[in-house]
């Protein structure tokens, strides 16, 4: 989709833009742009079918429009947002342009770009918030039925299935790693297991650049496209992966605290604290040896700071 076709659409929606659109960079998957309305600005999102070098279900802009939907007023979720820590509101959406029209939520820092100067007590705090929001999330949605049916996101599982776990072993073959085919070979089954039915909502994508920092007590969750009826251990994982690697790039008292908070808030025992080490593994391989290295944490960084992460996932891979 064009600007130009943003244009010709929105009136139809109810959205008459007051001037140009204005593209919203620092994504991979969507076409993003906030525009100046007569009620106000809104960002509209469209989701192409393929983004990232992979080919996705446009409709993941529909599934990411009924996610931020169960947070409004009569939703089945609406109790778990608050003015600290929400995600926008959905304000409009056109399945036959697979366009998502929302609020705008306003210039933020990520999450990322916040802790690079934030206190330690105030990255505590964030942390605390995210783990509290995931849990309640998990909680109050396990089990539910309506939403397994409503949420049953295959094609983002199997997308990741085939860029992310399936390649591990050739990212570590391609790294020297000696053990990469007995990794490779618990990464392929990890996948196995996040393609069955799951038994909670996810959030599905939730990094830093997904956590829109005001400050510490306000909070927005953006980008639900990959919301899917699966297991607690692919949000824990994920996350645990991405705050990790902050400590271990930034180095810092808000970087160590932000991620000591989240992992200390959602602790995970048994098998799902087994498949969430084992996804956190996965993460840290494709933003180290992967193909999303560029434009990330260790774009740059030193063989050895690699090297460094590249052996702790390993060690979350082995466990």
């Amino acid at each position: 989709m064009t600007t130009g076709d943003l244009i010709e659409v929105l009136p139809a929606l109810g959205f008459e833009p007051t001037s140009e659109p204005v593209a919203l960079v620092g994504g991979l998957l969507n076409h993003v742009w906030r525009v100046p309305t007569a009620g106000g600005a809104v960002v509209a999102k469209h989701a192409p079918g393929d983004a990232a070098g992979a080919v996705l279900s446009p409709e993941r802009a529909l599934f990411e429009g009924r996610a931020l939907a169960l947070f409004e007023p009569g939703g089945p979720l609406h109790n778990l947002a608050c003015a600290a820590l929400r995600p926008p509101h959905p304000l409009a959406v056109d399945p036959s342009h697979h366009l998502l029209v929302m609020e705008d939520v306003g210039e933020r820092p990520p999450l990322d770009v916040w802790l690079e100067t934030a206190l330690a007590d105030d990255a505590a705090q964030v942390g605390e918030r995210l783990a509290l929001f995931l849990r309640r999330l998990h909680e109050r949605t396990s089990g539910d039925p309506t939403l397994a049916q409503s949420f049953d996101n295959a094609d983002v599982q199997r997308v990741r299935s085939q860029v992310q776990y399936d390649a591990v072993e050739t990212w570590l073959r391609g790294f020297g790693h000696p053990d990469a085919p007995v990794l490779g070979g618990l990464t392929r089954s990890l996948a196995l297991t996040f393609e069955q039915p799951g038994n909670c909502l996810t959030m599905g994508d939730l990094w830093p650049r997904s956590v829109l920092v005001q400050s510490s007590e306000n909070l927005r969750i953006i980008d639900w496209e990959f919301a899917h009826f699966g297991r607690a251990a692919q949000d824990v994982g994920h996350l645990r992966a991405h705050l990790w690697m902050l400590g271990h790039v930034l180095d810092t008292p808000a970087a160590h605290s932000c991620r000591d908070a989240f992992t200390a808030g959602y602790p995970l025992a048994g098998e799902e604290a087994d498949l969430a080490r084992r996804h956190a593994g996965c993460e840290v391989l494709i933003r180290t040896v992967g193909p999303f290295r560029e434009g990330y944490l260790y774009e740059g960084a030193s063989d050895e700071r690699v090297a460094e992460a590249v052996g702790q996932a390993c060690v979350w891979l082995a466990y």
